[in-house]
């Protein structure tokens, strides 16, 4: 509570709705007009849509009765990511935040926005092949939304349905950054 203070928030209302649909004929779960915002302070809206439903479904109900959390992997390895879109909308939260930073610094909020963009610059050098190009697109946008009063956006949307553990192995090269379809900004 005493953060939320800090933040500047004499009250925190909180709304959150999304629609879910698991279509077992086509084999998809998707999530549409997801929402959650802070009022006053934020608004996140998403939507995702994913391939492999059912075998998946199958496993985690299967982990779940049985105690089992390996099937938690398994259920994974069968989904596949259609398309993804998350946008951040800022109402005042960089500016909160980047303002009681400072304050427990004893920094100014301009001083930390400037470091915060340099880390950001600095980020995709250590990164190479679709790593590398994933971190410069967030990093480029990431420094234009810390200025605040934007909308970050990011969005993927594969060329064909994309393995979810194809994620997790990037730096192994199997798929290309044009494959993944990916983009971020802030406008």
């Amino acid at each position: 509570y005493e953060g939320f203070t800090e933040l500047g928030f004499d009250e925190m209302i909180f709304q959150s709705s999304q629609t879910s649909i698991l279509d077992a004929g086509q084999d998809l779960m998707e999530v549409k007009d997801g929402l959650l915002t802070l009022k006053d302070g934020f608004e996140m809206s998403y939507n995702y849509q994913f391939g492999g439903a059912n075998e998946a479904m199958k496993l985690a109900n299967a982990s779940a009765q049985s105690g089992d959390n390996s099937q938690m992997l398994n259920a994974l390895k069968t989904m596949k990511i259609n398309d993804f879109e998350l946008r951040l909308q800022d109402d005042s939260i960089v500016t909160r935040l980047f303002d009681l930073a400072a304050k427990m610094q004893g920094s100014s909020p301009g001083a930390l926005r400037t470091q915060a963009k340099l880390g950001l610059r600095l980020a995709p050098m250590a990164a190479q092949g679709v790593e590398g190009e994933i971190l410069t697109a967030m990093s480029g946008a990431l420094s234009e939304f810390i200025d605040g009063g934007k909308t970050l956006s990011i969005i993927m949307e594969p060329e064909t349905p994309l393995p979810v553990l194809s994620l997790s192995e990037l730096k192994k090269g199997s798929v290309t950054f044009e494959e993944l379809g990916f983009s971020a900004k802030a406008e």
